[in-house]
């Protein structure tokens, strides 16, 4: 069988995660002479490329969690300038000054309830 068509049936046997590389050979090189240690040599270049843009995507995706799980807690459950009950300083000085809070109740002096 010759080499010609030995590289096309890998080309057509090759799974669809290779579809754009098979493409890419199929048309830019002249596959009546391509040998089937070339075509193996740029699928393999193909794999390598790819495995490069997976591994540092893994890698963020790690670090992105570990970062999580070490910042603070949000804005009233222990984050900076609250209690241990997750009250910030201002909302504990109000109420101990008995000033009410109207922000965010949904209420407030100039709607007249």
């Amino acid at each position: 069988m010759p080499a010609s068509q030995v590289v096309e049936k890998i080309l057509r046997s090759l799974t669809n995660n290779f579809k754009n590389v098979v493409c890419a050979i199929e048309e830019s090189k002249d596959l009546s002479t391509l040998t089937v240690e070339e075509l193996v040599e740029s699928l393999e270049a193909y794999e390598q490329r790819k495995k490069k843009k997976v591994e540092p995507l893994d890698q963020l995706l790690q670090m992105k969690g570990k970062t999580q799980n070490t910042q603070g807690r949000g804005r009233y459950r222990g984050g900076i300038g609250s209690d241990s009950s997750g009250r910030s300083r201002g909302q504990e000085e109000k109420e101990q000054s008995g000033q009410q809070n109207w922000h965010g109740s949904g209420r407030g002096p100039w709607r007249g309830d």
